[in-house]
This record gives C-alpha cells, sequence and structure tokens, in this order.
C-alpha cells in the first residue's frame, strides 16, 4: 500500500473528524434526524459500552423474555446436525494444527456468513434492542458487518491466538461485536475476558502491555496483562445461556479457551459504512433485494 493510500485509510478510519463528517455523513445524520435512542435496559448497556468499552445484560433483561435465545438455540442445534462430521473431524485434531489455524474453533456458519435477513442470526442483529445499543455506541446508524455461531472446542493445549490478549485489527473507527452465549459459560470454557477502558475512546486507550508477536498479530499473556492492570480490574463474563457481551474489541481482550468443556455462542459484528469490508457477509444468488425494507438493505449492505 502505497503512502497516499495509507493516509486515505488513516482518515477513513482513524481520524474522528473525517470517519464521521466525510465517510459517514448521510448515516450520521440519519441517525440524528431519528431521535431513536436506547431506553431502559438497552440504555444502560449503552452507557456502560460507552465508559468501559464492555457491557452485559441477557436476552431475557434486552428484550423481556427469552424468546429470541430459545430461537437462537433451536437453530444452532440443527446447524450442529447438519454438521456432525465436521465437529467430530475437528474434536479429533483440535490440539494439532500451526499457529493461526484455530483448529478449536469451528464455524458453524462458515467462514463467511451468507446474509439471510430472515433467518434468527440477522433478525436479532437487526433488532432495535441490539443494534440500537451499537447505533447509539457509533452516533449513527451501523451496518451488521457479519454473524455467526461459534462452536469452541475443548482443547488441551496452552492458550493460543484468540485465546490470548489482543486488541482486534482497527477495521473502523469503532470495532463492535456481541456475543449471546447458547450454553452455560464458566471459566472453565472459555468466557469472554475484557480490561474495561482500553477502549479506543476509554480512560486507559493508550496502555501498553508487552507482547508477543504470533505470526502477524500481537498478543499478551496473563502474567504481561497483569504488570499493567491487576486482576481485579478484568471483567471476565461468565454466566447462565442467555447472556449477552457487547464489547468494543479494540480493547484489550480474550476468550475461547475451553479447557474443561465446549462454549457454543452467537456473535454478530457491528460498524460503519467507512469500515473495511472484507470480512462483510457474503450475498447469496437467491436474495431479492426488493423485497426487503431500506433500512434493512442499509444494515445488511445488500445492495451491492
Amino acid at each position: 500500500m502505497g503512502t497516499t493510500q495509507r493516509v486515505g485509510q488513516k482518515l477513513k478510519r482513524e481520524v474522528g473528524l473525517t470517519w464521521r463528517y466525510v465517510f459517514n455523513l448521510g448515516p450520521s445524520l440519519a441517525y440524528r434526524r431519528s431521535k431513536q435512542r436506547p431506553a431502559g435496559e438497552a440504555a444502560r448497556v449503552a452507557d456502560d459500552l460507552a465508559r468501559e468499552g464492555v457491557a452485559v445484560t441477557t436476552v431475557r433483561a434486552l428484550f423481556g423474555s427469552d424468546d429470541r435465545l430459545r430461537d437462537l438455540q433451536a437453530a444452532a442445534a440443527t446447524l450442529e446436525e447438519v454438521h456432525a462430521d465436521e465437529l467430530e473431524a475437528a474434536r479429533r485434531s483440535v490440539d494439532v494444527g500451526a499457529t493461526g489455524e484455530k483448529t478449536y474453533l469451528v464455524r458453524l456458519l462458515g467462514d463467511i456468513a451468507t446474509a439471510e435477513p430472515r433467518s434468527p442470526w440477522a433478525r436479532l442483529a437487526l433488532s432495535p434492542e441490539l443494534r440500537g445499543v451499537a447505533n447509539a455506541y457509533f452516533g449513527m446508524a451501523t451496518q451488521v458487518r457479519d454473524y455467526n455461531v461459534w462452536r469452541n472446542l475443548q482443547t488441551l493445549t496452552q492458550p493460543r491466538e484468540s485465546q490470548l490478549w489482543h486488541r482486534d485489527w482497527r477495521e473502523d473507527h469503532f470495532v463492535v461485536k456481541a456475543f449471546v452465549y447458547l450454553e452455560d459459560v464458566d471459566e472453565g470454557r472459555g468466557p469472554f475476558t475484557y480490561l474495561p477502558g482500553t477502549h479506543v475512546r476509554g480512560r486507559r486507550r493508550r496502555l501498553l502491555p508487552e507482547t508477543t508477536v504470533e505470526g502477524h498479530h500481537l498478543r499478551s499473556t496473563d502474567e504481561q496483562i497483569e504488570a499493567v492492570a491487576p486482576r481485579s480490574e478484568w471483567r471476565q463474563v461468565t454466566g447462565p445461556a442467555g447472556t449477552i457481551v457487547l464489547a468494543d474489541t479494540t480493547g484489550y481482550h480474550k476468550g475461547g479457551w475451553a479447557r474443561t468443556g465446549d462454549r457454543l455462542l452467537y456473535t454478530c459484528l457491528y460498524g460503519s459504512q467507512a469500515g473495511v469490508k472484507r470480512h462483510r457477509l457474503r450475498i447469496g444468488p437467491d436474495l431479492r433485494v426488493e423485497e426487503h425494507d431500506p433500512e434493512t438493505v442499509f444494515a445488511l449492505d445488500l445492495a451491492r
């Protein structure tokens, strides 16, 4: 990438003023005009996310019932039946493989999921309760860049890759992910863990622990993080099925080191229209854009 391209990408993603008022002016104005803001539990979650970079709630608290959780669990069970052979093969090789292969993780919707607006996965990501929190955090109408269902397999190896502390690549000015536990997650099943305030708008955003280069990524061990932030300040999210975590993953986090049992969760990623589109949802050949309302078309980036 040449100098001009690097400067352009920096202005597009890292410089707040140009990111918002040049590359995201339309979505920013649309959000301002809509006057739709989180209320009740969603407002609390939005406040926590802005302040700490991480917020925790439950499906029942955010949506008023467990209906959406049951829908997700039923759909995930169907996926696991379809991918039973793949899961069995993955279990046999979970502790084998080179760094970067993430043999402990099975993405049940494929490496890149297909945008299906009527699926339970899309409906949850597009819900006003969940996407509304992301919109408030960004201060604009966001797009759902990705969603998937992860089965993290129990492993006997030491933590590696995203099981170690890291910041996600700055593919956008903010990088907001939601995680919904579809099974109970205790300390031995790879709970999501976050260092509050280290997100791009946080009070500790300039925190610099020692790191180790792993492939093309920088990782930190528990000991390296503890040298700059005591464990008492870490936010380890254990909880029953239905627990929801929202986080700006530009902050330090880790998860998925399942030592005593598997972890099953749903995840989705929110970003702006100016974000890198490398990992965006795939458009299926049978999708009819005209069948969907303009807000859904924008939010899933269907009109490409």
